[in-house]
Parts: structure tokens; C-alpha cells; sequence
């Protein structure tokens, strides 16, 4: 599979990666980008139409971190200084929603209906 690697979370980008039928772009942080939570919302929603799976490098592993990044609508994420068994069991603890991890969904996810229109 073949990627692009970015430090920015454009989307236009996103939309040229997807029509350029690239395998996944993945939009880079920490020390080598400054991607926030808000600009991977404008990144992920155009690669996801695209037909593109949006990945994205969080900063750091722990879980808050990880769940404000996956709300954004990341279909992956690049996690940073997992070594060992157990940070990576954290990790995926922070993707997986109940039971098997601690991910809740987001405020912006709920659905809504009819009934919740006052």
C-alpha cells in the first residue's frame, strides 16, 4: 500500500490524495507537524469521501489524547513510544468502545431524531 505523509490537515489535500488513489494519507503531528483536533475534522470528512482511509499521528499515548483525535473521525491512528505489551493494550483500550476498551461515543456522533427537537 502506497501513502502520503503530511503536515497538514488541508482539505483539498485530502480530497487530491483520494482522487489520486493513494492507499491512506496520514496527517503527521507532534514535532513534525502542528495538527490540532479541530483540523483533523477538515482532513478526515473529504478523505472519508474520497474513499480514502484518513490515518492520523497523535502526539502522545494516552487515552484523552487518543479519543479527542479518534472523534475527529480518524480511521486509524499512528501512535508515538509503544514498545511494550501493555502500552499497546492501552492503546487499543483507548479505540475500542464498551466493554472492550474505554472509548465512549462523542456528543457529535449522537443521532438525531424527531423526538429530540424541542
Amino acid at each position: 500500500m502506497v501513502g502520503c505523509f503530511s503536515r497538514y490537515a488541508d482539505a483539498t489535500l485530502a480530497e487530491v490524495l483520494g482522487i489520486s488513489k493513494l492507499g491512506f494519507p496520514l496527517v503527521r503531528r507532534g514535532n513534525n507537524g502542528t495538527v490540532e483536533p479541530r483540523d483533523c475534522e477538515n482532513w478526515c470528512g473529504p478523505a472519508s469521501c474520497v474513499a480514502v482511509t484518513p490515518l492520523v499521528r497523535v502526539p502522545t499515548n494516552l487515552p484523552p489524547i487518543i479519543l479527542r483525535y479518534m472523534d475527529t473521525g480518524a480511521h486509524g491512528l499512528h501512535v508515538p513510544w509503544v514498545k511494550l505489551g501493555r502500552r499497546g493494550e492501552a492503546v487499543v483500550r483507548s479505540v475500542k468502545y464498551h466493554p472492550r476498551g474505554i472509548r465512549d461515543w462523542p456528543a457529535s456522533a449522537r443521532p438525531t431524531t424527531g423526538r429530540d427537537r424541542r
